[in-house]
């Protein structure tokens, strides 16, 4: 996986009736294949389009580092397993990797947003690992998660 650039432009696949602007309480995804953004252009019933952006995201959960593992660990985990005890029955610790496990991907958004709120961790997004989920999308891809709509700079 290739380290994230604030210079990337990065694609937002969409077809929701109405949009005007993205919505703060939910995660949004940025790939920077715009092939890949071009299948979600397929779920919704509103007008399909890519919407091109530049994201300021600086300091993005990856989970390669020990910091990033431990707050995985040690912080997530145990979070997730007293709010949702059966929904995390499959939910493992992590080894040093790239990027926060796509079926986690919601979930682990809002604990940013928790810890983000009260000062606990520094991530201002994540790295999604999405290479179970979409087999053709090869090599230098990447999928980013911002924390705030404000670090989206929308360019189409």
């Amino acid at each position: 996986m290739t380290p994230f650039d604030t210079a990337t432009p990065m694609y937002h696949g969409t077809a929701a009736r109405s949009f005007d602007e993205f919505m703060g309480w939910r995660p949004v995804f940025f790939t920077s294949s715009r092939a890949y953004a071009a299948v979600y252009m397929e779920k919704g019933e509103g007008q399909p389009r890519i919407v091109e952006a530049r994201l300021d995201v600086r300091h993005p959960f990856v989970g390669r580092s020990p910091e990033d593992v431990a707050f995985w660990n040690d912080d997530f985990v145990p979070w997730m397993r007293s709010r949702h005890p059966a929904l995390s029955v499959s939910l493992d610790p992590i080894a040093p990797r790239d990027g926060v496990p796509f079926v986690w991907a919601d979930e682990f958004f809002v604990h940013l947003r928790r810890t983000a709120r009260v000062g606990t961790s520094r991530y201002d997004g994540m790295i999604v690992d999405e290479t179970a989920t979409a087999a053709f999308v090869k090599g230098g891809e990447i999928t980013v998660v911002p924390l705030h709509v404000s670090q989206i700079a929308i360019h189409n």
